[in-house]
């Protein structure tokens, strides 16, 4: 038996630590939940963390070969982007897998490193070679963690269009795929205090500069625009990155002096897990815009799970499931991707109270279900069917 009943592998791209992205929020804190739930569950990372007060295990794996890995747990967790040799090996020594598909196979097509290739049909081979490493964890997986509850119905339809459902899970298929939404989080991340409305008229653009993102020159054209009516109104893009063709827009502008009240990242850099707190608990409201590609038409982003954490209201495209969310639930506006309507829902939540009052509210009410508590147990009774408890 290992010394861990779940290992939750994080590939070789998310970090846990002072700069970690939300895939790493996503493990930690679901380790920390299974933990909170008697789970002995570690997390396993590309290097060794930097938080000096991690409250769950976090092995370095490039401190540890495949044989260490599967010594170390019974179950494990992992993502489309793991290897795939790590997890055929661990099929083979007969560990129980569960697959987190909060990736997508879609979302691939937008990564810096898959739009690189330049011509489309290499990009389209380089997604259907995504799309066959999809199927075949979707086959080694003995169960399957999934965004939203409803994504219950896209995971039965691929495994049925794939040949992978036979008669003998009709009945028990369904008890196999566990919720856990993108934006869930522990509640040990929640601010100590809640902060009062913010007054200031900081938009805060809380995530990556992804390039299936779009309308930073809509936020940077009315933000000028505002600013020019004599409105102390300002955007601030949390997190730079120089391989973005939003980041070389921002930086330019900002070069030529055509971006007054546009700060990119802190000082030009991206903010700690330390240093980000005061910001968002600072900020008026949180801006995502984005063009109707499939990523953000099917699936929730992670940034809403920081508009949650810190009652930050939204200003969000008027498209997809993002939207869907926002409009559903009342915490934010929805918008067509113009200059006139952006400028028109940032001067609105900057002025409107009442209307801000009533987003910051039912952001709160909406707090308790996404907790990570509500969808962990179910999570943690599976690994300790594993384990024999």
């Amino acid at each position: 038996m290992g010394e861990y009943d779940v290992a939750i592998l994080c590939a070789e791209h998310f970090q846990v630590g002072l700069f970690q992205n939300g895939a790493g929020y996503r493990y930690l804190e679901l380790a920390m939940t299974l933990r909170e739930l008697g789970v002995r569950a570690a997390v396993v990372c590309p290097g060794p963390t930097d938080f000096t007060d991690c409250p769950v295990p976090v092995l370095d794996q490039s401190a540890m070969s495949h044989a260490d890995i599967e010594r170390c747990a019974n179950v494990f967790v992992f993502c489309l982007l793991e290897d795939e040799e790590l997890v055929q090996r661990l099929k083979a020594a007969g560990k129980a897998l569960v697959y987190d598909s909060f990736l997508t196979p879609v979302e691939q097509l937008t990564f810096p490193r898959v739009q690189a290739l330049g011509a489309a049909a290499r990009i389209d081979a380089h997604f259907h070679d995504v799309v066959g490493k999809h199927n075949r964890f979707n086959a080694l997986a003995d169960d399957f963690i999934i965004g939203e509850p409803e994504e219950a119905l896209l995971k039965l339809g691929e495994l049925i269009s794939t040949f992978q459902v036979g008669w003998a899970d009709y009945g028990t298929l369904s008890g196999r795929i566990f919720p856990l939404p993108v934006i869930s989080y522990s509640r040990c991340h929640l601010p100590s205090a809640e902060a009062p409305p913010a007054a200031s008229g900081t938009f805060l653009w809380n995530g990556g500069l992804w390039n299936h993102y779009g309308g930073v020159d809509l936020i940077l054209d009315a933000v000028a625009q505002l600013r020019k009516d004599g409105r102390d109104v300002e955007c601030q893009f949390l997190y730079p990155d120089a391989r973005m063709a939003a980041h070389r827009l921002i930086a330019e502008r900002i070069a030529q002096g055509n971006a007054h009240g546009i700060r990119l990242g802190v000082d030009g850099a991206a903010p700690d897990f330390h240093a980000k707190q005061p910001i968002l608990a600072g900020c008026r409201a949180l801006i995502l815009l984005f063009e109707p590609v499939l990523q953000l038409n099917l699936f929730m982003s992670m940034r809403l799970r920081e508009a949650l954490l810190f009652g930050k209201p939204l200003i969000v495209s008027d498209f997809g499931v993002v939207a869907a969310f926002v409009r559903r639930h009342g915490i934010g506006l929805t918008v067509p991707n113009t200059v006139a309507d952006v400028r028109a829902a940032m001067e609105r939540l900057r002025t409107d109270d009442e209307l801000y009052a009533t987003l910051v509210a039912n952001l709160r009410a909406l707090r308790d279900r996404y907790d990570m508590a509500v969808f962990g147990p179910a999570i943690a009774a599976r690994i300790a069917r594993y384990n024999g408890k």
